[in-house]
């Protein structure tokens, strides 16, 4: 089978990178035809290197954004007349696929504004019905005024609809979708290469994103700034004999890189905290971030996949939100709501008072945390396998 996969573009978002392993990896177990994988990003050579190393397979080919158009693009203008004309906009290539993979996230929201939800519904439109389309691994809507019925409709036409948590479901559900399944994280699974990440040091991983200020009730990324220096803090006076690693999870975009956060931290450290803190901020394969999650006493995150890795390691997690994905999988999924800290709707002073009383509950229920989560997180990794499994059985022509 050929297998386009869209939203794996930037292997230097971890959480999207681990979503498009996993994926590859495990459906590639599962199968029982000869694959390929073409994988849809403007940055070629690395996207295409990084997967092959990730996953021990040489059937990943990057191809570049837009390849299942024509002209290597569509305008808004086609995307319109493609629905009212049925008018052909399809490439040569993407009539040669058989399935078109739509991984997670929650691009389909409108947490981040509605105008590019519409439009990424519109490109789903001119796909459905000529390829199979698959979405894999979503956090979907509320979706309000006319894009509700819009989004019904062209959801409708895809072949299968696999969302992650249980209140994606049942929203969809209300909205008379047929189609829809659930299907947990795939970053829940085991990494390919996991088992080669090296082990050592007793750490606390703080992963900051530079993101979270734009979303939080005080938007200054100042004040967002000394709050990470006084979790920092914090953090080293209650571990006396740990070291504190500063580990971004986002790497590209630009405007995105967790890396600037990442360094003014540590820049804004004292001396004694800065002595004890590790700051890596060079490109990495997830199964690395991975070792040193597996190495540290819990995480700190302001980023969800590092916590979904730290629920595969078996480690503690306190976490900061930014937006609704957070409470269907880490609160209704593993009951960890207490753990979640909002960041829309706290202050950066009240925020910090928030993550003291999270610290103080889990050093309480260290154990039980652990306990409570490595049942469920076995019972959704052999519900991965086998909707994947099936997945691989139903889409083959």
């Amino acid at each position: 089978m050929n297998i386009y996969i869209l939203h794996a573009s930037n292997t230097y978002n971890y959480g999207s990178m681990m979503m498009a392993e996993n994926f590859i990896h495990y459906f590639e177990a599962q199968s029982d035809s000869e694959n390929s994988y073409y994988v849809e990003t403007d940055d070629i050579e690395n996207t295409q290197g990084r997967l092959r190393s990730a996953t021990g397979l040489e059937v990943i080919t990057a191809v570049p954004v837009g390849s299942l158009y024509r002209k290597g693009a569509i305008s808004k203008k086609e995307l319109l007349l493609s629905l009212i004309l049925r008018m052909r906009v399809l490439s040569d290539m993407a009539m040669k696929m058989n399935m078109v993979v739509v991984l997670g996230g929650d691009d389909y929201t409108e947490d981040y504004g509605w105008r590019a939800l519409v439009s990424q519904l519109l490109r789903i439109n001119v796909i459905a019905g000529r390829i199979k389309v698959c979405f894999m691994g979503q956090t979907m809507g509320p979706f309000y005024s006319f894009r509700r019925p819009l989004a019904r409709h062209f959801l409708s036409k895809a072949d299968a609809v696999m969302v992650r948590d249980r209140i994606t479901f049942e929203y969809l559900q209300k909205m008379r979708l047929r189609n829809i399944d659930e299907i947990p994280d795939l970053a829940l699974m085991p990494l390919t290469r996991e088992g080669e990440a090296p082990q050592k040091g007793r750490y606390i991983c703080l992963f900051p994103s530079e993101l979270i200020y734009r979303y939080s009730k005080v938007r200054s990324r100042s004040e967002c700034l000394d709050f990470y220096v006084r979790v920092c803090q914090y953090l080293m006076s209650e571990y006396a004999d740990h070291e504190l690693v500063l580990l971004p999870h986002v790497l590209k975009p630009e405007s995105s890189d967790d890396r600037v956060m990442t360094r003014d931290i540590f820049n804004a450290l004292g001396d004694e905290v800065k002595s004890r803190t590790i700051m890596l901020d060079n490109e990495m394969l997830p199964y690395e971030v991975r070792g040193y999650i597996k190495s540290s006493e819990f995480i700190v995150s302001a980023r969800m996949h590092p916590v979904i890795s730290a629920l595969e390691c078996g480690i503690p997690a306190i976490c900061f939100s930014y937006s609704r994905k957070y409470w269907g999988i880490l609160d209704e999924g593993y009951k960890l709501g207490e753990y979640i800290l909002d960041v829309r709707s706290s202050t950066f002073d009240e925020l910090f008072q928030s993550f003291r009383k999270a610290l103080g509950i889990m050093q309480g229920n260290y154990k039980n945390i652990s306990g409570a989560t490595k049942s469920r997180v076995e019972t959704d990794q052999k519900e991965i396998i086998e909707k994947i499994s099936e997945l691989s059985q139903s889409f083959v022509k």
